[in-house]
């Protein structure tokens, strides 16, 4: 990898991702004075929505591991968490309604309920904002149809087309991904690069971040929360329900699915709930 290249991508991303945040948080307080006629009553600590699947670009992905690197707290990922996130996300039937049931936080929701990358935060979490009663939003509100949620479709228009800025600044493709994938796709860029993420993708389609998932299952924080090392051995993904996991069995079983993997590509056995 060209570092200095690298480092370049990575100031040239940030200052366009500063840039577009900027404009956002300005036409959302436009929004908030001229379009709505009740004050927003989202505040610090509120998280109930940080619960939700949000979709995001690979460049937000990569502005919210830089923000943390830069400050040293890295080690703040919980990458076990994260692991399991990403692998939820290929059980069947998994949507957005199942994932709200399934009160999965977001990566870096913290304890006392804050956001540990808020000036990186990706751009539905910039955009959301409601006036109603902030139980609406929780999961104990069963009333249906009284969480208010202002309309900011009109920003949403402008923060896709930007971010397609921001993902060529990274050099990245410009797609959306769910949010635990966007992460993966920032700590592997970060690690890799733009020409090394290519790298490790060859013989798939670079705009696929699944593809690269058995790349990610073993990964050590360094004790100034500023580097990792990613450790391409060791961890594998099945065949059948693409799950990834970071230790290797005698047999090869998978733990979700139950799926028996052998040495050879055919030697599979199916497992009981498959």
């Amino acid at each position: 990898m060209d570092q200095s290249q690298h480092r370049d991508r990575l100031r040239r991303g940030k200052r366009t991702l500063q840039v577009i945040a900027g404009e956002i948080d300005t036409a959302i307080d436009h929004v908030k004075k001229h379009s709505i006629d009740q004050p927003v009553t989202c505040e610090k600590g509120c998280s109930h929505c940080c619960y939700q699947m949000i979709t995001a670009t690979p460049a937000e992905g990569i502005g919210a591991v830089q923000y943390l690197a830069e400050q040293g707290r890295l080690r703040e990922i919980d990458m076990d968490r994260l692991r399991d996130d990403v692998n939820m996300l290929f059980e069947d039937g998994m949507n957005m309604d199942k994932w709200w049931r399934l009160r999965r936080p977001c990566t870096f929701l913290a304890d006392d309920g804050t956001c540990k990358v808020y000036p990186a935060r990706p751009y539905p979490c910039r955009t959301h904002l409601v006036v109603s009663d902030p139980f609406q939003c929780s999961p104990e509100n069963t009333q249906k149809g009284l969480t208010l949620v202002v309309d900011t479709r009109q920003v949403d228009h402008y923060a896709m087309d930007a971010l397609g800025g921001a993902c060529d600044a990274f050099d990245v493709m410009h797609t959306m991904v769910p949010w635990p994938l966007a992460i993966m796709w920032g700590l592997a860029y970060y690690n890799d690069g733009a020409d090394g993420l290519r790298k490790r993708n060859e013989g798939t389609p670079f705009n696929d971040p699944y593809a690269t998932l058995k790349y990610w299952t073993k990964l050590e924080f360094a004790e100034d929360g500023k580097t990792f090392v990613l450790h391409d051995d060791g961890g594998w993904q099945c065949r059948v329900c693409k799950c990834v996991h970071p230790e290797r069995s005698d047999p090869l079983t998978c733990p979700r699915c139950g799926s028996i993997h052998g040495e050879s590509p055919d030697d599979l056995q199916m497992g009981a709930n498959i």
